[in-house]
């Protein structure tokens, strides 16, 4: 499950000070209060989460829905994975997102490694296979957007 809500930020307000050196013919300090005001934001989507450009307003990014499955499990059959997750924020590629897929021990394949389905064009059609001290990985760089909440 994703983590709860994020809690609304409070009221974030701003005041100042203005000090000036020269006063009614004398020299010396004076201060004027500048009375407080509320900050206006802007409350616009960012990263895929609703008012994500508002200051203060922060969310744990999570992962939901990941699911794998394969074609075939015999023992040196071709195979193909599928996997699905869900995020609850954009994955960007102007983060420079990467998803890793680790722990498939005896797992052999060439690199790169075609993707296939919907989303193999938001990383660029290939991941990166590793067979790295018998654990092998798989490591997929986000080329194009793919948008929150969505499989």
């Amino acid at each position: 499950p994703f983590p709860a809500p994020p809690t609304p930020p409070p009221p974030i307000s701003i005041a100042a000070t203005w000090t000036y050196p020269y006063i009614y013919g004398f020299w010396e300090r004076a201060n004027t209060a500048i009375p407080a005001v509320e900050v206006t934001y802007e409350a616009t989507n960012r990263s895929g989460i609703d008012e994500g450009a508002r200051p203060m307003f922060v969310v744990v990014p999570a992962l939901r829905n990941v699911r794998m499955a394969q074609t075939h499990p015999m023992v040196s059959s071709p195979n193909t994975l599928t996997l699905t997750l869900t995020s609850n924020f954009a994955l960007l590629a102007s983060d420079a997102t990467t998803i890793t897929i680790a722990g498939m021990a005896g797992a052999t394949a060439q690199s790169p490694l075609p993707l296939g389905g919907a989303d193999a064009a938001s990383f660029g059609s290939s991941g990166e296979w590793c067979n790295c001290s018998g654990n092998a990985t798989l490591t997929m760089t986000l080329t194009s957007d793919i948008a929150a909440l969505t499989d």
